[in-house]
């Protein structure tokens, strides 16, 4: 359970992290951009490559960063890889053409600004806060600084031990009161520009989208005259998994139902997924945005996500809900299996994860896991559609 302590913990220590994060990145990318760009005239493209990396370091760990605010985690961006037998030089030269790493280098410069503003006004704020509350202690002390000149005093309200007892402690009882607002509100803000620059926009991938379009509407096109089928086949899916399959039983010895293999090779992934749902351990939510066939290859790794990813659930996450979407993102099949358990999963070397994440790698695709320690827990991928 979230306590007033626990947010304000959190939110500062995130804003205090943020600042020599930030600094750090402005530092090194605005002194990498200075060098790569004034280089690249005379041939030289590895400063402003090293530059471009860098950026994407630090906005990796920013993403991970924002987990501290809570909300909806950021969705690592797919980085898209230099094309097939590209040369070194090529390879070399590739980020410098891909908008994401540019958008990682403008969140890097953007950034420091806005971290100083919110260091600033939540270190205020503590302070005073923190010495308002004490100054029935602290008073004795510090007004015994030489020259030392009270506010209540320089704002003619009076002067003596009494005024200044009553003013500091008043200001500091203000301070206290309105700290969860005011430092939320600085991590937020702070918090929503790295959530703005560090996800996927939706004009990055133009050229992808004109393709993904032209597919999606060669599929709508063929699923026109087959709605009548595709309800026979979620039909049949529900008969190869019914709703009594979900039988509770020790934790950590559920496997995926043999059933669904066979509604995979036969109606495809979506009805799979809806067979595997009805067999899981926890209730499971289907958020499917997909209806078209995929090839055989790209069906079976995001099937083996899934129900890897429903293992693990069963056997580590103590979770009592689950969330399985999957979409097309302009030609990019993403699946998302969200729970609501302790997290702190890790795809670790050794872990079954990671044979996962081989196989999304030879298509092309990419693992990413976002599990904070207390959870939610997010498990998805990246998988390239093949054209």
């Amino acid at each position: 359970m979230d306590t007033v302590f626990g947010r304000i913990g959190r939110d500062t220590r995130y804003v205090m992290v943020s600042l020599p994060l930030a600094t750090a990145s402005f530092v090194v990318l605005v002194t990498g951009l200075c060098l790569g760009l004034g280089t690249v005239p005379l041939g030289v493209c590895g400063a402003l490559f090293a530059t471009l990396l860098l950026a994407r370091v630090f906005a990796g760990v920013e993403r991970r960063n924002l987990a501290e605010l809570g909300g909806a985690p950021v969705v690592p961006p797919r980085y898209a890889p230099p094309p097939p037998g590209a040369g070194w030089l090529r390879r070399l030269w590739h980020p410098v053409t891909q908008a994401r790493y540019w958008l990682d280098v403008l969140h890097g410069i953007v950034i420091f600004p806005f971290s100083i503003a919110a260091f600033v006004v939540v270190v205020t704020w503590w302070a005073v806060a923190i010495f308002g509350l004490a100054y029935p202690v602290l008073g004795w002390f510090v007004s015994g600084i030489p020259g030392y000149q009270a506010v209540p005093a320089a704002l003619h309200l009076g002067d003596g031990y009494g005024v200044h007892l009553a003013f500091n402690v008043a200001l500091g009882l203000l301070a206290a009161a309105t700290l969860p607002l005011v430092v939320r509100a600085a991590a937020a803000t702070r918090g929503q520009l790295s959530r703005l620059l560090l996800a996927e926009p939706a004009w990055l991938n133009g050229e992808r989208r004109d393709r993904a379009d032209a597919r999606t509407r060669a599929r709508l096109a063929d699923l026109t005259g087959s709605l009548a089928d595709v309800r026979r086949q979620i039909d049949l899916a529900h008969l190869a998994a019914p709703a009594t399959a979900r039988r509770p039983g020790k934790p950590g010895t559920w496997e995926p139902p043999a059933a669904a293999l066979t509604v995979l090779a036969d109606l495809g992934l979506q009805q799979a997924l809806v067979a595997l749902a009805e067999a899981a351990p926890v209730p499971v939510r289907l958020e499917i945005g997909v209806l078209c066939r995929y090839s055989g290859p790209v069906e079976q790794a995001v099937y083996d996500l899934i129900a890897e990813a429903l293992i693990n659930i069963d056997r580590h996450s103590q979770a009592s809900q689950v969330v399985v979407s999957l979409r097309d993102e302009h030609g990019v099949l993403v699946p998302l299996i969200a729970d609501d358990g302790v997290g702190g999963a890790r795809a670790a070397i050794g872990h079954s994860l990671t044979f996962v994440a081989a196989r999304l790698r030879e298509l092309g695709g990419e693992l990413f896991v976002h599990s904070p320690s207390g959870g939610p827990t997010v498990v998805g991928a990246h998988v390239p559609i093949a054209g």
